[in-house]
């Protein structure tokens, strides 16, 4: 079974090594970064390292799961 792996980015989050780590250890399944508009920084550094990038107007942690879990492709959310 494959996993839609869903990870809520906010405003002030710097550090996205998380990613990496994800690529590599979970090759075959989906990757969504769900962002704050407000992090600019964010799209610049991850968006190659994903399978989905979402950017989200007033975002809170809910509305980033809640979007990125409407987006996924797989049946199984993490």
């Amino acid at each position: 079974m494959k996993l839609s792996i869903v990870v809520p980015i906010g405003h002030k989050d710097q550090n996205f090594k998380l990613f990496d780590q994800l690529k590599d250890k979970f090759k075959d399944h989906e990757i969504i970064a769900a962002c704050s508009s407000q992090n600019f920084e964010a799209k610049k550094k991850i968006e190659e390292h994903v399978d989905q990038f979402l950017t989200i107007q007033n975002s809170t942690r809910a509305k980033a799961l809640n979007n990125g879990a409407e987006t996924a492709k797989n049946t199984l959310l993490w």
